[in-house]
């Protein structure tokens, strides 16, 4: 936010300069950066919630405020985290990346300006380069214009052409024959059927918020030397 972070906010609060009497109001900070939550928690919000906002996710937060006075939250009644089958201790650590080590090249498909760039953090974070098109008519152009990448993900809905039309022409071979199996991942808030994820042959559905772990279990799955895509595409942590 302009002149003063939320993050700034959170701490006067919690050292008393707005007043004793709000140093222990329950607090939530709401990001579209996942990589928040640990700084969220340092400052002693109880809640992080993830943008795009689920209204689920605003309602608990404010139903656990309701029966509470205000010395009975602790910081470890905040919102849990997604499950990612992932044991607590080594959720959001992510393994560096070794100098040197070959790494896909992916592209993304994605019209939210704060969705690219979360994405676009997230696997630099992970160690892969990636380029961005911002609905799927310019996705298939970017696939025209170059040969290197090794992994696509696209939201669903987006304008000029939607997620499975864009995965529907890739798959048919309208980015060039050699496209036609690259590993895709949709990523989205949106429900999708599963006769629709079939018919497209996704490998792998990413759901918003976009989970780190996830991210990282779908590359590392695709650029194993002996991946080939199954009828129920790649297993992500549950």
């Amino acid at each position: 936010m302009p002149k003063m972070h939320g993050f700034d906010v959170a701490t006067h609060i919690r050292s008393g300069k707005c007043g004793d009497e709000l140093k222990e109001i329950p607090i939530a900070i709401m990001s579209a950066d996942v990589l928040s939550r640990d700084e969220a928690a340092k400052v002693g919000a109880n809640a992080f919630i993830m943008k795009p906002i689920e209204v689920s996710k605003i309602t608990d937060f404010l139903a656990k405020t309701e029966p509470r006075t205000k010395r009975e939250w602790k910081p470890e009644d905040s919102l849990p985290r997604r499950s990612t089958g992932v044991p607590k201790e080594s959720q959001s650590i992510v393994t560096p990346v070794e100098d040197g080590a070959e790494k896909v090249r992916v592209l993304v498909a994605e019209d939210n300006r704060a969705i690219r760039n979360l994405l676009d953090k997230l696997l630099k974070r992970l160690g892969y380069a990636a380029d961005f098109a911002e609905d799927g008519v310019l996705c298939l152009e970017k696939l025209n214009a170059a040969n290197g990448y090794g992994a696509i993900f696209s939201d669903l809905r987006m304008p000029n052409m939607d997620g499975l039309t864009l995965v529907s022409k890739i798959r048919a071979g309208d980015a060039g024959e050699h496209y036609r199996r690259t590993p895709i991942a949709f990523v989205t808030a949106e429900h999708i059927s599963d006769e629709d994820y079939e018919r497209v042959e996704a490998d792998a559905l990413i759901t918003k918020p976009i989970a780190l772990d996830e991210l990282e279990a779908f590359l590392t799955t695709i650029s194993s030397e002996d991946y080939t895509r199954s009828s129920n595409g790649v297993v992500l942590p549950s």
